[in-house]
């Protein structure tokens, strides 16, 4: 079993959503045709290993399904880096 299929899923709105826990806090990745990453992980982009490494899969994973990706909450220079060197196709906020 890889880790896609040990993934948590449930439906809402239409969209697939994936649960996961990060430092006791839920979030959530909504699967349509395109996928936003949410500002919580965009906060911490270059400061946390994990956090970028996390960001990274999702951005790949995001288009390994064909679906386009965008990061909300970008405030700063060094999240548009990491993002562009992520491959991100949009970033709002900034």
């Amino acid at each position: 079993m890889g880790l896609i299929d040990r993934l948590p899923t449930n439906m809402e709105g239409g969209g697939q959503v994936l649960h996961y826990e990060r430092r006791n806090k839920t979030h959530e990745i909504i699967l349509e045709r395109s996928l936003k990453i949410d500002k919580s992980f965009i906060e911490g982009l270059g400061e946390d290993p994990v956090n970028d490494a996390i960001v990274r899969w999702i951005v790949d994973f995001a288009h390994t399904l064909g679906l386009k990706v965008t990061a909300e909450g970008v405030e700063n220079e060094r999240q548009v880096a990491s993002l562009t060197a992520m491959r991100c196709d949009q970033a709002q906020g900034f």
